[in-house]
């Protein structure tokens, strides 16, 4: 019996620019090799979203790479990044009858902002990162620290993410997972789970 739904946040929550969307965007505009920015994006990501360096360092390396001051440029891409607002309604029509919770790759500052300037503390139950954790999905460390942390097994919770692979790794813990595509699909496949939602709560 599912009584836990995990909730990833970029591109579930969120809506994101991929790597090569953002890099394509930021090299056009700061005349830079598109490529290469592309591979700096994803390098520095990397580490940083499992503390390796600090989110600081992670804006600063961007930054001097493409002649932008660092506050200026943090603003700028964090905008690429929308709260999607029907999200946290689904959310808070789930706690009803669920536990939630938040599982996400990302960098500390970042996500603290997020998570300060939407109350989501709100929304979950428990919230865990990659940078807290420092291991990443789709590394079983980074799930089983959530389990641990919410107290449940594998098999009561139900997990969503926009990245297929980090699906597939929850569910080889034995976590029912849907792949989300679009709001309309994710809701279909909570159905199939069993798991309703009020419509006067949870459309968009």
């Amino acid at each position: 019996m599912i009584t836990t739904i995990i909730f990833d946040a970029g591109g579930v929550l969120t809506d994101i620019k991929t790597w090569e969307e953002l890099g394509s965007i930021l090299s056009k505009k700061y005349h830079v090799d598109k490529h290469k920015t592309i591979q700096l994006l994803r390098k520095t990501w990397r580490k940083a979203r499992v503390n390796k360096i600090s989110s600081k360092l992670f804006w600063r390396t961007i930054s001097d790479y493409l002649g932008k001051e660092t506050h200026l440029l943090r603003q700028e891409i964090t905008t690429h990044h929308k709260m999607r607002p029907h999200m946290l309604q689904l959310i808070t029509a789930l706690k009803r009858h669920y536990a939630t919770g938040l599982l996400s790759n990302h960098i500390e500052d970042w996500l603290e902002e997020t998570i300060a300037n939407h109350h989501l503390e709100k929304y979950f139950d428990a919230i865990v990162t990659s940078y807290g954790a420092r291991a990443a999905k789709p590394s079983k460390a980074i799930y089983r620290a959530l389990l641990r942390e919410m107290r449940k097994k594998p098999e009561e919770c139900a997990f969503i993410d926009d990245q297929k692979e980090n699906v597939t790794a929850a569910k080889k813990l034995g976590m029912h997972g849907i792949h989300y595509r679009n709001f309309t699909q994710f809701k279909k496949e909570l159905s199939i789970l069993g798991i309703t939602i009020s419509p006067r709560r949870a459309s968009r």
